[in-house]
């Protein structure tokens, strides 16, 4: 992200569906039932849907997983630049 000077919020990739590239947005959790397994419809309180292929996603371990590595990357990206 910072070699070509990326910024998550305003990244497609975490806004767009990377099977399809459609639009992602958020669903009611009612919508999701019985489309997810059940444990993570009772673990989970919010739930995102592609427009275009109906993939279903929701923060999981995988995106407590990459959150941290992003992390990791900004800090030592900071502390760079102060040191």
């Amino acid at each position: 992200m910072e070699k070509f000077r990326l910024k998550a919020k305003n990244s497609p990739s975490f806004i767009l569906c990377p099977r399809c590239g459609g639009k992602i947005k958020r669903i009611a959790k009612n919508k999701v039932e019985g489309k997810v397994f059940p444990r993570v419809f009772r673990q989970q309180k919010f739930f995102w849907a592609c427009a275009g292929c109906g993939q279903i996603y929701w923060k999981g371990s995988h995106w407590k997983k990459i959150s941290k590595k992003l992390e990791k990357l900004f800090c030592s990206r900071k502390k760079k630049e102060s040191g």
